[in-house]
């Protein structure tokens, strides 16, 4: 498994681009997942579930923070994508 948490290493786990959307980095998780329990490969696994979790995850960090921006400079007006 990775030590590092950087999201190139990650990206390349998955031969995956810097541009790539969620829907390609899909794709190329159950690949490389079919590939790696194929060749019954459990280090590599375990890489490509961490690499996937990683991207994932800043996807819906970066998702959040643009959210929570969003709703910062609305002021105190609530609404729907800001209610609780």
């Amino acid at each position: 498994m990775f030590t590092t948490c950087n999201p190139y290493i990650y990206r390349q786990v998955l031969g995956l681009s810097p541009g790539a959307n969620s829907e390609a980095v899909q794709r190329s998780y159950r690949r490389a997942l079919n590939d790696a329990k194929r060749a019954n490969d459990k280090g590599r696994v375990e890489n490509i579930e961490a690499a996937h979790t990683s991207i994932m995850m800043s996807g819906l960090t970066a998702r959040m923070k643009v959210g929570a921006n969003r709703c910062l400079t609305v002021g105190r007006t609530m609404h729907a994508a800001c209610s609780p």
